[in-house]
């Protein structure tokens, strides 16, 4: 192959006919992780390149589809989230793990619901471009080890605690007592 080739061949699953949903958007952008295509939803396909070759991945053309494809996905869902899921696999609970943690404060968590926090609250506008920029130019292109990924989340979610104030805290308490007292309102009215 000579540096001007391009890489990829675009075919029905690289390239396909539209995206309805966020789940064709999966669909696509698993197909795209699956082949190596180490791509950033904000970024243009014109850009990427073949890390072993040098040369760009797809001809002019084939890029302009991609990014075509990838305005679709932004009219239809959160493109980045989307990816995170694609390069994060699930967080399937391994059998022989308890199905259950103890808080220090002595509550039972389920480990299901510890990893669909955590991934909801990684996924934040607080916090979505660190992790993604993470994701992307770390564990996508090779740089990083998986388990210096995960030592590295906890961080951005502290960060983000340690900002907070005594007002903030106030803040999101009066919303939640609103909300509280809002539906409590509409479930007497409804009697």
């Amino acid at each position: 192959m000579n540096a001007t080739a391009p890489h990829i061949e675009l075919d029905d699953q690289l390239a396909p006919a539209s995206l309805p949903d966020e789940e064709a958007v999966e669909r696509w952008f698993r197909a795209l992780h699956s082949r190596g295509i180490g791509f950033h939803p904000e970024e243009t396909f014109a850009e990427i390149v073949d890390l072993k070759t040098g040369s760009r991945m797809f001809r002019p053309q084939d890029a302009a589809r991609l990014d075509s494809l990838m305005d679709q996905a932004n009219a239809v869902c959160e493109p980045c989230s989307v990816a995170l899921r694609v390069v994060m696999p699930g967080s399937e609970v391994d059998s022989s793990e308890p199905d259950s943690r103890v808080s220090e404060q002595g509550n039972r968590i389920g480990i299901e619901t510890i990893r669909r926090f955590l991934r909801r609250t990684l996924a934040d506008d607080a916090v979505a471009d660190q992790v993604t920029e993470l994701m992307f130019d770390h564990v996508v292109n090779g740089r990083m080890h998986p388990s210096v990924v995960a030592s590295s989340l906890p961080g951005y979610i502290e960060e983000v605690l340690q900002t907070a104030t005594v007002e903030d805290w106030q803040a999101v308490a009066d919303d939640l007592i609103a909300d509280a007292r809002e539906l409590t309102q509409e479930g007497e009215a409804d009697r």
